[in-house]
């Protein structure tokens, strides 16, 4: 952290930075952590990468077909149609704020935010 505050590192130099200090700490300090045991350290990392990689992969056309069918802009149209008054207008807006939440409890931080922030910006145009 102090790297970053500092002006020093990014944060994903900042991340690099602490992925070795904790090796180190695991083979030279605590010796913890073998050479024999590298190949599948490695190996369960980039699997778990990939996953991950996956995960994001598969969003994205979510994220796009939700932008390109407009739907936050026939959301928007839907509920200007339906003429509500202030008070139901905000309990729609936290029914879906609701959703929203739970979309991103059920599902990983990153698909979410790259389904659901090209629609929640469209409105703000």
């Amino acid at each position: 952290m102090g790297g970053i505050i500092g002006g020093i590192m990014t944060p994903t130099e900042a991340a690099v930075a602490g992925a070795v200090y904790a090796f180190l700490l695991g083979v030279f300090v605590y010796r913890e952590i073998k050479v024999s045991q590298l190949p599948g350290i490695f190996l369960e990392s980039a699997v778990t990468a990939g996953m991950i990689a996956i995960i994001v992969a598969a969003a994205s056309p979510i994220g796009w077909v939700l932008t390109f069918e407009q739907a936050a802009g026939k959301a928007v149209a839907l509920i200007n149609a339906a003429h509500l008054t202030t008070w139901q207008l905000y309990l729609v807006i936290n029914i879906i704020l609701i959703a929203l939440v739970l979309a991103l409890v059920l599902m990983t931080y990153i698909p979410s935010i790259a389904m659901w922030l090209p629609n929640l910006l469209m409105p703000a145009k």
